[in-house]
């Protein structure tokens, strides 16, 4: 069984994952080889990097705030699912902020979803797990 479809329309590249057992489908739009949620993509104005990725089981987690925000992380797998809690939800003041995160070793995917969420924005951007 096939969990996805890649898409092309135009100059935007578009990844269907239906929702198994809910009965609809999220659409994961590629933004600069990027993967922008449906949702998110049109309101989501921050921006953040994983690096190194593809990684090991340690990356890290690098966004800007221009004003003090509410934020949180998780590693999600292709359906939606939260596999993992990278940041709980915390205040940060606005500037650079950069955390080292682990991926927890017992996770059995390669691809995953790293979903960044700011003040209620969230921007999701895939990770690729080598073990």
């Amino acid at each position: 069984m096939r969990l996805f479809n890649t898409l092309i329309f135009g100059t935007m590249r578009c990844l269907y994952v239906p929702m198994l057992g809910q009965g609809q489908v999220v659409v994961w739009r590629f933004l600069n080889d990027d993967l922008l949620g449906s949702d998110e993509a049109q309101q989501s104005d921050s921006e953040f990097t994983i690096y190194p990725n593809p990684t090991t089981g340690f990356s890290q987690l690098k966004w800007t705030l221009e004003e003090s925000a509410t934020v949180s992380c998780e590693l999600v797998d292709m359906q939606g699912r939260t596999l993992q809690t990278l940041l709980k939800e915390s205040s940060f003041p606005a500037r650079t902020h950069q955390v080292q995160i682990q991926i927890n070793e017992s996770l059995l995917v390669n691809i995953a979803l790293v979903k960044l969420n700011i003040d209620g924005q969230t921007t999701v951007k895939p990770i690729v797990i080598c073990r």
